[in-house]
């Protein structure tokens, strides 16, 4: 799901880039990065009425083309931003605003992916198949 349109993306960055090519390559890419940064502690995809994706979505969409760029340090100062507002997503210091004004905060501040079969044993264990304690299985 791609989270911004070409016309946003123009209003608030003006480029020379035709409307296809950002239609159809920086916004969805930088909607699946917003997705794979923030899928730790939010449900993805997000809904479209999600302010917040869709303002990370145009800033992580510039930051592509900013990248490609001539001068890819002047990239810096936006990826900076960016990864300073997604650790503070994260780390729920800061919420994901929706169009009704609805605050959403991360799910678990520092934690790991949520699975409902947390509490369950195994049903295979890796000492069991690869002999090895620990189970992980790397050769020394």
């Amino acid at each position: 799901m791609t989270y911004a349109t070409y016309a946003e993306f123009a209003a608030r960055y003006p480029t020379r880039l035709p409307e296809a090519e950002v239609s159809a390559h920086l916004l969805p890419f930088a909607s699946l990065r917003l997705e794979a940064l923030l899928a730790l502690g939010f449900t993805v995809p997000f809904g479209p009425e999600n302010l917040t994706a869709k303002d990370l979505t145009l800033d992580l969409a510039y930051l592509l083309v900013l990248q490609r760029g001539k001068n890819p340090a002047e990239a810096v100062p936006l990826a900076e931003q960016i990864d300073a507002r997604i650790r503070g997503l994260l780390d729920a210091r800061e919420a994901m605003i929706t169009t009704s004004g609805t605050a959403l905060f991360a799910a678990r501040p520092h934690g790991g992916v949520w699975s409902s079969t947390s509490g369950r044993s195994p049903v295979f264990a890796l000492e069991e198949l690869t002999g090895l304690q620990g189970g992980y299985g790397y050769l020394e």
